[in-house]
This record gives C-alpha cells, sequence and structure tokens, in this order.
C-alpha cells in the first residue's frame, strides 16, 4: 500500500516539473521554478497537499500572460476597497422582492480569496444587493467588508467580486433582487485567479430562499 501512495505522489512530483536530484537529498523544479522538496517531506506530505501544490502552481501559470497581466474577462482578487464596476455601497434596510442565502459555510485551509458572481438572464437591466456575512460562534452575524453592495447590472451580464477574508470563522452570503432571472455562484480560489478550489463551489441551485 505504501508503494502505491509512494508511486501516485511521485506522479504529482512529474506534474509539478520536480524531478529526484543526483544525490536525492531532494526533488528540485527546474531553475525558472527554483523550488525543492527534501525527501523527508516528500515521505510526509499528503496526496491532497500535493494536489493543491499543483493547483497553485496551475493558477500562477493561468493568472499572467505575457505582459504578466490577467486576460481580458478572468475574475481576480481585488483589494477590499475596490468595488465591482456599477456597484455602490448599500443598506441591508432596503427591501428586495427575493432574497437568498448560500448558508452558512467554512473556508478550506489552503484558500487565497472568496469570490461571489452574479448573472443576469433577465431580459431587463437589474438591481441587486450582495452581501458577504461573518457568522462568530455565538455571536450575531455580521456584514463582512466591504459591506452591502447594490449592483446595477445590464441583461446577459456578469459581475464579481473576490477577496481574502480569515479562515476559521463561518460566513453567509446573500443575495438580494427583483427577478428570478438572477443566477449567483460562489467559488473559493487558492490564490488571485477565478480556479476553484473543488468541492467549495455554491451554485445557483444550491442557494436557498429566505422567506420575508
Amino acid at each position: 500500500m505504501m508503494d502505491i501512495m509512494a508511486n501516485i505522489k511521485r506522479n504529482i512530483l512529474v506534474g509539478l516539473m520536480l524531478q529526484p536530484q543526483p544525490n536525492l537529498s531532494f526533488y528540485a523544479m527546474d531553475s525558472e521554478h527554483n523550488n525543492n522538496i527534501t525527501i523527508q517531506q516528500f515521505n510526509n506530505i499528503t496526496i491532497q497537499q500535493l494536489i493543491n501544490l499543483n493547483l497553485k502552481r496551475k493558477v500562477k501559470i493561468m493568472t499572467t500572460s505575457k505582459d504578466n497581466k490577467p486576460e481580458t474577462g478572468m475574475p481576480i482578487l481585488t483589494d477590499i476597497k475596490v468595488l465591482p464596476e456599477n456597484a455602490v455601497l448599500g443598506t441591508l434596510l432596503v427591501k428586495y422582492l427575493y432574497r437568498y442565502t448560500t448558508g452558512p459555510f467554512l473556508l478550506p485551509a489552503n484558500s487565497g480569496s472568496l469570490d461571489w458572481a452574479i448573472l443576469n438572464n433577465d431580459t431587463k437591466q437589474q438591481v441587486m444587493q450582495v452581501t458577504v456575512f461573518k457568522c462568530p460562534i455565538l455571536g450575531a452575524k455580521t456584514a463582512a467588508a466591504p459591506g452591502p453592495l447594490v449592483i446595477t447590472l445590464d441583461p446577459g451580464k456578469t459581475t464579481h467580486n473576490a477577496n481574502t477574508y480569515p479562515v476559521g470563522f463561518l460566513y453567509e452570503i446573500q443575495v438580494e433582487c427583483n427577478s428570478q432571472l438572477i443566477f449567483p455562484y460562489v467559488s473559493v480560489w487558492p490564490d488571485k485567479l477565478g480556479v476553484v478550489i473543488p468541492g467549495s463551489g455554491i451554485n445557483s441551485g444550491t442557494f436557498v430562499r429566505m422567506m420575508p
């Protein structure tokens, strides 16, 4: 069984461009990636950790084009003070026809960005509000930075907002809108670009409608 696990890990290392060195003291990436892993680390590391390392490397490659900038249309991490286009700070006092929630969820240990995205599939321009809540155990939930965001979105358009939040807390994302053709999506990324940590995505069908 140990040999099988070791072979699986070695195959992942090959995908990471890690090669065994002649003295067998460490595995080394090529000089471009400049990263080493010792034999002891290889013996102790789990397959999941290697998969996460592989995912982060792929993210690093995908986040940059030839001029080291994300490609047009890719969702990326932004500063907490940078709001999405056509978004303004809102208030939790405004009422909308529909409210949807992810319910509480935790961030994975290797999370880098928490992102929400909204697609307006209505034929009319829609105004909606999205709020990320921090939900401490036995404490009242509060709106996390940047706070409630009111977004004006044209038909067929998508917007998003990705920020970094501390792991260890429960979070909830609420979407309030006046159309049932608004489709939200939530995901967690290991880095700064929209490459999803497997199992972290919350799609529109999973959101729960909240009664007034």
